[in-house]
């Protein structure tokens, strides 16, 4: 009996290990488990930015300096790995802990040694989610000493300087943000020009120039804004100094967020609003108003509750009778419906459950999951459905 006793202890210990097993810490102060969840597409299906770093030579190993910067649309925390296929001698590749969600710059290291002059074209993967690109690669021979240059500016400020792009307050830049600013250009070469850092935002661009005289060339941005305002953005090359103003918007307050899953594919996004309205039949009703990531689709929720205060329970879209029920619906910027149910929709159904409200710090946490129309009214199934946010 001694012996079955102690048998048991060690399965018992051995359960224990393999469930604690399955998390392990990142850096010393993350607790990580499971893979994250994201996407290269956004929910209309289309690649976000990518932009590519270096300059790529036949023959030459892969440096520091070659990298490619990728766009991550993150619904769930965790583990991720982006990776392209080796093709013409070097792949690209990133991996870490993204403890964020939404859209994220995700860095790609270079590795490898280009083969052949060709430009080459790569597809990058991120779970099932996969997007292209193209790296020229050129010759070495080509290869010029470096440039000889100085900045174009009048009194410290980069003259001509066209900043494109608009800017906000926590929001990731694209490629859709550069600067142009005008150079002098005395000797042809390489060049490697790079702003400083300032309110989590820089601006570099590497090239070469084959040609003398005044010439404008396209700093890519990157980073986040961490607040509104106006930056002046500080750069210094050849040996010259200029700044050039970017202003940044005020960002959209969050006050919460929400996801869901449809088939395969996983939307999620942020609340702007969440606020509580009095009904004559003597309870209230939830609103909560937001959108995706990318701002680019809105999702909205509404549930009437009993009492003077939203309460744990179950709400169903096709509840006709009050004093409760729910309605939703994702839509795109034209106003046409994505998904949706609502009590005018009955065939679909979807069931809201709010599982807490606190009274003191007007935080409310819930699930849904059910179905809705969809936008070629379909009715679809709707799963991992939840929502959290702070109400006004």
């Amino acid at each position: 009996m001694k012996t079955l006793k102690y048998l048991i202890i060690a399965l018992a210990m051995i359960f224990i290990f393999i469930a604690c097993g399955k998390e392990y810490s990142f850096e010393g102060n993350e607790t990580i488990s499971g893979d994250a969840i994201g996407s290269l597409t956004n929910l209309a299906g289309d690649c976000q930015g990518i932009a590519i770093h270096g300059q790529y030579f036949k023959n030459r190993t892969l440096g520091d300096s070659n990298y490619a910067v990728v766009q991550v649309l993150f619904t769930a925390p965790g583990m991720y790995k982006v990776y392209t296929d080796n093709e013409n001698g070097f792949s690209f590749q990133g991996s870490g802990y993204m403890g964020n969600t939404g859209l994220q710059n995700i860095q790609l290291k270079a590795v490898g040694t280009p083969i052949a002059i060709q430009s080459t074209s790569f597809r990058v993967y991120l779970n099932s989610s996969y997007c292209g690109f193209a790296v020229a690669v050129t010759d070495t021979a080509f290869v010029r000493r470096d440039a000889e240059f100085t900045l174009a500016s009048a009194g410290g400020a980069c003259m001509n300087a066209n900043v494109h792009g608009v800017y906000q307050e926590g929001t990731p830049l694209d490629l859709s943000h550069f600067v142009s600013i005008q150079l002098n250009v005395t000797a042809p070469g390489t060049y490697n020009i790079s702003t400083s850092s300032l309110n989590g935002m820089k601006f570099s661009k590497q090239g070469n120039f084959a040609t003398t005289g005044l010439q404008t060339i396209e700093l890519t941005g990157l980073g986040t804004p961490v607040k509104a305002g106006t930056d002046f953005i500080p750069i210094t090359a050849g040996g010259t100094s200029c700044k050039f103003a970017v202003v940044i918007n005020p960002g959209i307050r969050k006050v919460g967020n929400w996801a869901f899953s449809q088939g395969n594919k996983t939307y999620s996004g942020y609340f702007d609003s969440a606020f509580i309205n009095s009904v004559n039949t003597g309870g209230v009703v939830l609103f909560l108003n937001g959108s995706t990531a990318t701002n680019d689709t809105s999702f909205n929720i509404s549930i009437q509750f009993p009492g003077r205060v939203p309460e744990a329970g179950t709400h169903s879209t096709t509840t006709f009778l009050l004093p409760t029920y729910a309605t939703w619906i994702i839509q795109n910027t034209l106003a046409y419906p994505i998904f949706s149910a609502a009590l005018t929709t009955p065939a679909a159904n979807t069931i809201f459950t709010v599982t807490s409200y606190d009274t003191e710090t007007r935080i409310i946490n819930g699930t849904f999951a059910g179905t809705a129309y969809d936008s070629s009214n379909k009715i679809v199934r709707i799963t991992d459905g939840t929502f959290k946010a702070s109400v006004q």
